[in-house]
């Protein structure tokens, strides 16, 4: 029993004198040492984490023994939404883009429909070749220059899932969507920002 509870809670010490107690034998505590110490070494070096926490730090609701893992749990999605950025919507021709496009900081421009539903994006430095001769491009329609992103975030996603993306994909903005609705963008560097402001709050000097 001592060695079934070390194991599965990695909790040794608490094993060893619960045992003991409900037992009554300390002559034994020399074999319960050792099964629980044993039973917790090989607990220990195959799973990480005890069965009561394992789901807990699976979904950061837990601190580990990873601090990038731990900051990145006290980071929300929705904290780090930026709004900033000019909706185009599907039917919107080509001149009045860009008007957009002038009166805009950003270069990404998300494509909605009517019901604000994130239908794809237009990356300025795709189309800058179209912006430079207006006047023979517009007719052109919203739909044959916008593209798809290559992820989208949603709302609820943890911290730790949304720097996967990033990492993976080698992007630094991805949309952000709430039951398909769209938004916002999440961009890499305003995640590793608040990251370097959490992580010096958490530095002892």
């Amino acid at each position: 029993m001592a060695g079934i509870l070390s194991g599965l809670y990695h909790a040794p010490l608490t094993a060893i004198f619960l045992i003991a107690e409900i037992t009554g034998g300390y002559t034994l505590m020399i074999p319960l040492m050792i099964v629980s110490s044993i039973a917790y070494a090989i607990s220990k070096y195959l799973q990480l984490y005890s069965m009561d926490t394992q789901s807990l730090a699976h979904y950061g609701a837990v601190f580990t023994h990873d601090r990038d893992h731990n900051i990145l749990t006290t980071l929300k999605t929705k904290d780090l939404v930026e709004t900033n950025f000019q909706r185009i919507h599907l039917h919107t021709t080509f001149e009045e883009f860009l008007i957009v496009i002038v009166q805009s900081k950003r270069n990404i421009f998300p494509v909605v429909d009517e019901e604000g539903k994130l239908l794809g994006i237009i990356l300025l430095d795709d189309i800058r070749h179209l912006v430079v001769n207006p006047e023979d491009n517009k007719h052109i329609k919203i739909k044959t220059i916008m593209t798809l992103p290559p992820a989208i975030v949603r709302l609820n996603d943890s911290m730790g899932s949304v720097m996967e993306k990033f990492d993976k994909l080698q992007v630094w903005n991805l949309p952000v969507v709430d039951n398909d609705q769209y938004v916002g963008f999440i961009s890499k560097s305003g995640i590793l920002s608040l990251y370097r402001n959490q992580l010096k709050d958490l530095t002892i000097i």
